[in-house]
């Protein structure tokens, strides 16, 4: 099978990599988390006892935060989690995972693709484009920490 050098013999840059994947992740993330502040909490806003006399702090409304039942202070909320990537930096991502990908020795390459497979049920030609970088990137990512921790040893 002949590959294409600029894509198939390109230097490996684990940084891109990282950042693709890192991108994909947050973009996936759905971000409907959520938590009341004291101004929606439902309750009254009447002041629950004299401001002085009565020897107790005092208090302007049993929603706030240190009483049971009042807001959260600085909670979660809702917000999209996606942050933009330069189109350039997502290519030479995916160019280095998969660059990567040709450098793995030949008896470990199969056991990649059937992991794909075997994990998702589907064959290799059906996974989507994204999926399929997130997934080299991933499978990339742990094998240059694998590397990474042989050559240090």
């Amino acid at each position: 099978m002949l590959l294409h050098g600029d894509v198939f013999d390109s230097p490996i840059r684990p940084d891109l990599v990282a950042r693709v994947v890192r991108w994909q992740l947050a973009k996936r993330r759905q971000g409907t988390h959520g938590s009341k502040d004291r101004a929606q909490v439902s309750g009254t806003g009447r002041k629950p006892w004299a401001q002085k006399g009565t020897g107790r702090a005092r208090a302007g409304s049993m929603r706030a935060p240190q009483f049971r039942g009042g807001g959260a202070v600085h909670g979660p909320h809702t917000r999209s989690h996606a942050h933009d990537l330069p189109r350039k930096v997502r290519r030479a991502g995916l160019v280095s995972a998969l660059s990567a990908m040709v450098e793995v020795p030949e008896h470990r390459m199969p056991a990649i693709i059937t992991f794909l497979v075997g994990a998702s049920g589907i064959a290799l030609f059906s996974i989507g484009a994204a999926f399929w970088a997130l997934m080299a990137g991933l499978l990339v990512l742990a094998w240059l920490r694998r590397r990474r921790r042989v050559k240090n040893s």
